[in-house]
């Protein structure tokens, strides 16, 4: 079932990007529902989505500071750990270059 594997991977994927991003001060709170994800940033980011794709990652920040996920629905778990392993690197690219 389709549906429910994206509910999944979305939990699975959510937990990961708590766990990479946990100690970041830019990042706020993680949501999503099933796989459409939203991350909050402290800070507008208008920079982040070029640095993202530069590292692998098609991203968008919407509301300035709000980084929106969109995976396709037949993600793996190994694709997930991928993500969160680039938006991590592309997030701290981004925070330091930003000061």
């Amino acid at each position: 079932n389709l549906a429910e594997h994206a509910h999944q991977q979305g939990i699975a994927l959510v937990e990961k990007l708590n766990q990479e991003l946990a100690d970041h001060p830019a990042v706020g709170q993680v949501r999503n529902l099933g796989l459409l994800i939203g991350i909050t940033l402290s800070q507008d980011a208008p920079t982040l989505p070029a640095i993202a794709l530069q590292n692998g990652l098609l991203i968008n920040v919407t509301a300035g500071n709000v980084i929106r996920l969109l995976p396709p629905l037949i993600i793996t778990e190994a694709d997930g750990a991928e993500i969160a392993t680039r938006l991590k690197q592309s997030v701290h690219q981004w925070f330091n270059e930003s000061k």
